[in-house]
């Protein structure tokens, strides 16, 4: 009797009694889906593959679901199939992924309604969930620079024209080629330099006003923070073919839009910061150094090392440094240590934070976008470095990495078909 009424408590312990005293196992079911985020807003250039939202599946019971999802409904079911298939694709993963179907396009615009089924032990639940596809490129539109303006004519010595005037002084220069400035060109406080045609703002493409260094080792223009002045502007120029750290060296409050930066060239280690693995840096397109700097809607590509490069925090401006809306592309043609600083962008050793967003990072040799031991600064900010609606795609080591920062803020970025870095994890994920 004792081992009849033992039975019996296990028994009632694991199975529910179902008519006429049979017992049966009370299975797990899905409940409900959710999403996350739940109503997600993705960029119409995502390619094939992205990620777009997780699928949670919550069950009857609190285990983990271990079905199968879908967006084909069997005829049991009551959920409606609202279509979208072609464009988005479920991966059946822990938890399962809502992922882009196909390359996107203008005709992807809008709002895309997708039912997503949760199938398990015979039972089907459903939920639909809301994508806003918006255009590709959230560009940035660099603003008007109004005169009265100083006309500077192809052949001039930038520097002395610098000198020669005040602070403020709005210089147009002149459609052409300006060849091998052989000084520093030493602004002034919020000195600007526009190429003709290019005052008005606007989003445009490559400047007819070249500044050209034939191949000089220094720097075209800037200092670093303790002796630059602040509220430099540079737009609607190309400029290509110098050496140093960077060929553009920022300060404070400095804007840079609107520009091609290209063909950086090899610089000597008595130009830049050099390490032992790189006795022999080499030149980058631009360097971020000081507060509050804006660099916006230029093509920065082919340079001998990194893209963009910087050293934040070297001033009393702790605001943060905004890189958006460029094209960053084809840079490290000198070949440099791709595991010591050589990348699309590569910031370190900061004291401020940096933003990056919606630009577009592809086929460098060497990481995508790299923050290395930046801090969140003395500003307040909840980040050092934030990535948000970047395109990084075709890049020689991992696409975004964050690297011995304080806190980072990664999110709705396409990060695709990148490489791998040593012992840091795979350039196809942020």
């Amino acid at each position: 009797m004792k081992r009849l009424g033992f039975l019996g408590l296990v028994l009632l312990c694991g199975f529910i009694p179902i008519g006429g005293g049979r017992f049966t196992v009370a299975p797990p079911t899905p409940v409900q889906i959710s999403f996350n985020p739940p109503a997600p807003t993705i960029s119409d250039n995502f390619l094939v593959n992205a990620q777009v939202a997780n699928i949670n599946v919550a069950m009857s019971d609190g285990s983990t679901f271990a079905g199968l999802v879908g967006f084909s409904p069997p005829t049991t079911s009551s959920c409606a199939q609202n279509g979208n298939a072609a464009l988005f694709s479920e991966q059946q993963t822990v938890p399962p992924l809502l992922l882009t179907n196909k390359n996107g396009g203008m005709s992807d615009d809008g709002i895309r309604v997708a039912t997503v089924t949760a199938t398990q032990n015979g039972v089907t639940i459903c939920n639909t969930i809301s994508v806003t596809v918006v255009p590709a490129t959230t560009q940035m539109v660099c603003a008007a620079i109004s005169g009265p303006y100083v006309d500077v004519g192809v052949g001039a010595d930038l520097n002395a024209v610098a000198q020669a005037n005040p602070a403020g002084t709005v210089f147009r220069l002149a459609a052409g080629t300006i060849f091998n400035q052989t000084n520093f060109v030493n602004v002034k406080l919020n000195q600007a330099f526009v190429g003709a045609g290019f005052e008005n703002g606007g989003a445009f493409a490559n400047s007819t006003t070249i500044i050209d260094g034939g191949g000089v080792n220094h720097s075209l223009i800037g200092f670093y923070p303790a002796g630059a002045p602040g509220g430099v502007r540079l737009q609607g120029l190309t400029i290509r073919n110098y050496g140093g750290n960077a060929m553009i060296v920022t300060s404070d409050n400095w804007t840079i839009c609107g520009n091609t930066i290209r063909n950086a060239v090899a610089a000597g280690s008595n130009s830049c910061i050099s390490t032992a693995n790189e006795p022999n840096c080499g030149g980058g397109g631009i360097s971020v150094e000081g507060g509050n700097v804006l660099v916006a809607n230029n093509l920065i590509t082919s340079n001998d090392q990194d893209g963009i490069t910087g050293i934040g925090g070297l001033s009393a401006n702790h605001g943060s440094d905004t890189i958006t809306g460029n094209e960053i592309s084809f840079n490290n043609t000198g070949h440099h240590d791709v595991y010591d600083n050589a990348a699309g962008v590569k910031l370190l050793i900061a004291g401020n934070p940096f933003v990056m967003t919606y630009n577009y990072v592809h086929d460098n040799l060497g990481a995508g976008l790299w923050c290395d031991t930046v801090r969140n600064g003395e500003g307040g900010f909840p980040f050092s470095c934030q990535y948000t609606g970047n395109t990084v795609v075709n890049n020689a080591q991992i696409g975004i990495f964050h690297e011995v920062s304080d806190l980072g803020d990664i999110g709705f970025n396409v990060v695709a078909n990148n490489g791998i870095g040593p012992c840091y994890g795979s350039g196809n994920g942020s």
